[in-house]
């Protein structure tokens, strides 16, 4: 057991101790907090100098304390750092959002151009955080440098604008070289058409021809996945627009009672309800009703698609979604591509509807992308 001894000295008539007060206070948990708090600080500084992030902490924007990485970073020694204002450490241009950030306590995660000790600028990512320590309210910031994942993200958009280019330019041409098909065809069922030999084989080409177009916009679409930045958008409205996009609805009644609900997505949502129509006027037998709607959960919301046609047997329900899997010839990339372009927004889809009484895929979307 831990005792403190306090000690007061009594003294005599002349000035001199004649004898004295003792008081043995027990202090055993004053000092297990003190050996708490000096375990607490080795951890933190033995973890703070194997880490692989900078980590800073401040108060009221001067530096208290870094690690050695922090500052590595930005070519200074530690003890550089102490009583410096952190600001002085980042670009000139970005300080006012960083100051910002660090009055109204965000924690990020946030991106800013950090400042080296040479005057050079390096992009760094940063989360943090408060801590009330001895009655004050310090920062404590982890600092990544990102200047690897910049160089490898500015390679990625390059190569992806050429292959865009490249795609672009080859879709055009070959279109030109299709159509010039198309022309030669026409004029060969004109002078033949009553031939059911040569016949045939026109139709042959022209299936072909048009596979092939249907082929260039899917390459068109899958380019587009996850390039283009996501907003809110009216599923309802964007629903509506993609039906729109087909002449003939023929006898298909179209329900759609998706009102009040708005999802964080791209451009491409409509291609994913496209694509759905598409399939059902393409592969639902007797089909006469589409329908969407949803439902609402604690941490999710799960949106339905549905028609009353002939659905889709048990053995196929996973297959459906696997690319160049088709029951009847199609390119098999319609459902695949509508998988792909979810798993950039983070949705998932799967079919449940019964076999014979038409489709039913689920779509469940994280109510962090949804509203």
């Amino acid at each position: 057991m831990w005792v403190e001894l306090r000690v007061t000295p009594l003294k005599g008539k002349n000035g001199e101790v004649v004898g004295a007060i003792e008081l043995a206070v027990p202090i055993t948990e004053r000092k297990k907090a003190e050996q708490e708090l000096r375990d607490s600080e080795e951890r933190f500084a033995k973890l703070s100098a194997a880490a692989y992030e900078g980590i800073l902490i401040s108060r009221n924007g001067i530096i208290l304390d870094a690690n050695n990485q922090f500052a590595k970073f930005h070519q200074y020694d530690v003890r550089e750092l102490i009583g410096k204002p952190a600001l002085m450490l980042v670009d000139p241009k970005d300080r006012d959002t960083v100051k910002m950030n660090m009055l109204n306590g965000f924690e990020g995660p946030y991106e800013f151009l950090a400042l080296r000790k040479d005057g050079s600028t390096f992009p760094v990512k940063v989360r943090a955080n408060s801590m009330n320590y001895k009655g004050n309210s310090d920062r404590v910031s982890a600092v990544l440098d990102i200047t690897e994942r910049k160089k490898a993200e500015a390679v990625f958009t390059s190569i992806n604008e050429k292959l865009r280019v490249v795609g672009k330019l080859t879709r055009h041409d070959v279109r030109n070289k299709l159509t010039t098909i198309c022309s030669n065809t026409y004029l060969l069922r004109k002078r033949f058409g009553s031939n059911p030999e040569i016949l045939k084989y026109l139709n042959n080409i022209d299936s072909a021809v048009a596979m092939s177009n249907r082929l260039f916009d899917l390459t068109a679409v899958y380019e587009k996945i996850g390039v283009q930045e996501q907003t809110e958008i009216d599923v309802k409205r964007c629903f509506d627009e993609a039906v729109a996009l087909f002449a003939n609805m023929g006898a298909v009644q179209v329900i759609n009672e998706a009102q009040d609900l708005v999802v964080v997505a791209d451009s491409l949502l409509r291609q994913i309800f496209y694509n759905l129509v598409d399939n059902t006027l393409k592969h639902g037998k007797g089909v006469t009703q589409i329908r969407v709607h949803y439902a609402k959960h604690q941490n999710l919301v799960k949106l339905y698609y549905e028609d009353n046609g002939g659905g889709v047997p048990v053995d196929d329900k996973q297959r459906i979604f696997a690319e160049h899997f088709t029951t009847n010839g199609g390119t098999g990339l319609g459902l695949s591509t509508i998988r792909k372009i979810m798993e950039v927004y983070n949705w998932s889809i799967e079919e449940i509807g019964v076999p014979n009484q038409g489709v039913r895929f689920e779509i469940t979307i994280p109510v962090s992308t949804s509203n």
